[in-house]
């Protein structure tokens, strides 16, 4: 809070010092808030045209107490100098102001908004940021507590060392949620500000597994019965899906350890393990309107090396 003081100071035979300090009640220092000088008797102390009415203005957002003191000095040319008592008054508390602002530039891809209505998607890689830009007359806010109300509430309260801290939009359920910030101040007074937030269900890619061909029976390739030899053709099946309102996949992208063995837009693709250990990537885009949204899956697969089976030679002699 910003308040406005005025020292009125009377003298008999030209003023030539006008001096006005003020503390925190409990402080033992004072703080100059006005302190003019006019020796030569030829120049005004301040800018309306008088010495003897001093007016200034003391930024007390800072301190802890609401009772604050002043005092005034005033000397003439005799030299004789007159001192105020000291004065002293009340400021009261007032309430916090509770706002929030959206900043979504790790959104990982197209589609997110943070322009009226708040829209973001709940898939890896999405850092959707709500920031806090709460503010107090008296600079004095202790607590925020974050809410996601048809989630969870209260989800994040942070005071002491961060009383203004932020929140990232976790990874939740595709739904229409409301944000919920709640400020409070030293002296218990509270604000709320509220918005509301749709969360789709982003782009996910995977793709299953098979040894016998594309009309075979499809596996998990993380799956323990999925058991392949080395030198054995693994045949992939594309298993995405697209994100929410976004649109049909229009790009896939087959990987083999590091290296693209098939482009274009195909569901399905094969290779011949030749390692002991083979990495397969599956990146696919939909056509989420700005340049669609994307994802990748990964799987490592391992290989047998193929045993021949014991048989009995009997020997010729």
């Amino acid at each position: 809070s910003v308040i406005k003081l005025i020292s009125t100071a009377d003298a008999s035979y030209s003023l030539q010092h006008h001096k006005v300090e003020y503390k925190e009640s409990e402080a033992a220092t004072w703080t100059t808030a006005f302190d003019c000088w006019d020796i030569d008797l030829d120049t005004f102390c301040d800018s309306n045209g008088t010495k003897s009415i001093a007016s200034f203005s003391v930024n007390i957002g800072s301190f802890a107490s609401g009772e604050i003191q002043y005092r005034s000095q005033a000397t003439d040319a005799l030299p004789s100098t007159g001192y105020s008592s000291v004065k002293s008054f009340t400021t009261i508390n007032q309430p916090p102001f509770a706002a929030m602002s959206c900043e979504f530039q790790n959104c990982a891809g197209p589609g997110c908004i943070c322009n009226g209505a708040w829209l973001t998607y709940n898939g890896d890689g999405v850092y959707y940021n709500i920031n806090n830009t709460s503010t107090d007359p008296d600079n004095n806010i202790t607590t925020s507590t974050w809410s996601i109300i048809g989630w969870q509430d209260p989800w994040i309260t942070c005071g002491s060392s961060n009383p203004l801290c932020n929140m990232v939009m976790p990874r939740i359920s595709a739904a229409t949620y409301t944000v919920q910030l709640k400020v409070e101040d030293a002296e218990g007074l509270s604000d709320i500000a509220t918005t509301s937030i749709q969360v789709k269900q982003d782009i996910i890619a995977d793709f299953e597994c098979s040894l016998s061909g594309l009309d075979g029976t499809w596996l998990s390739c993380a799956s323990l019965s999925f058991k392949p030899y080395k030198g054995q053709i693994v045949y992939f099946k594309d298993n995405s899906s697209p994100s929410e309102g976004g649109g049909p996949i229009i790009s896939r992208t087959w990987e083999k350890d590091s290296v693209v063995f098939l482009g274009g837009n195909s569901s399905f693709a094969s290779t011949t393990l030749t390692q002991t250990y083979t990495t397969i990537k599956l990146t696919i885009k939909d056509s989420t309107a700005g340049g669609g949204r994307s994802d990748f899956q990964v799987y490592t697969i391992p290989a047998k090396s193929f045993i021949p089976k014991w048989k009995e030679i009997v020997p010729f002699w």
